[in-house]
């Protein structure tokens, strides 16, 4: 006989374990429990579950380390369930301007407004580089939008009120140029070529 969704219950043991399990990856809480439930149980009941449970729609990568950030946005980029990404930037008052983003997936939106990503020094405009190259790499062009502004600056709004504020923000299909040219707009003589994947190797 079929478990009634009404009586399975999600215990905090569990669900800190998942929390555990998802610290510094790109696995998020909710895409942790989305699999736990979908796994154990049939798809009507684990619809009932996962509504009943009312996981976040939108979830924030927060900042660690410029290298850090940028390997799990790599990361999230292959995901299967990537349906679009959107790039912006904002000011900076240390790194001139930094790199914001979101990635809309099946289960859930990726909010990255904290990260420190940035063109200002070699190292950085590096990390942007690689990241940038694994993009092209995973072929996500007709799927990727950029805002054509420099965002608000929204690392002090819970992610609910910063996700109100970015997703209402026009977007345009990405031009790789356009934008590497808001986020480094002091930088001269850009080779577009360190930003594409020329020899289709992974980095």
């Amino acid at each position: 006989m079929a478990s009634n969704p009404l009586k399975i219950r999600f215990d905090i043991d569990n669900l800190k374990a998942l929390e555990r399990e998802s610290e510094g990856t790109t696995r998020t809480i909710t895409y942790l429990v989305n699999q736990a439930i979908t796994s154990r149980y049939s798809d009507i009941e684990a619809s009932a579950l996962l509504e009943a449970l009312d996981l976040p729609k939108v979830v924030r990568l927060e900042n660690t380390s410029t290298t850090a950030d940028a390997t799990r946005i790599r990361s999230l980029l292959k995901r299967n369930q990537l349906r679009q990404v959107v790039f912006a930037v904002r000011d900076d008052h240390l790194n001139d301007r930094c790199l914001v983003a979101y990635l809309e997936m099946d289960e859930i939106t990726v909010l990255i407004d904290t990260t420190m990503i940035n063109h200002a020094r070699r190292p950085r405009e590096m990390e942007v580089q690689e990241l940038f190259i694994k993009w092209d790499e995973l072929d996500l062009a007709s799927d990727t939008y950029f805002i054509e502004e420099v965002v608000p600056d929204t690392r002090d709004k819970a992610v609910d009120e910063a996700w109100q504020i970015v997703s209402k923000l026009p977007t345009k299909p990405f031009e790789l140029k356009s934008y590497i040219a808001l986020l480094a707009p002091h930088s001269t003589n850009l080779n577009m070529a360190n930003y594409q994947n020329n020899d289709n190797s992974d980095i």
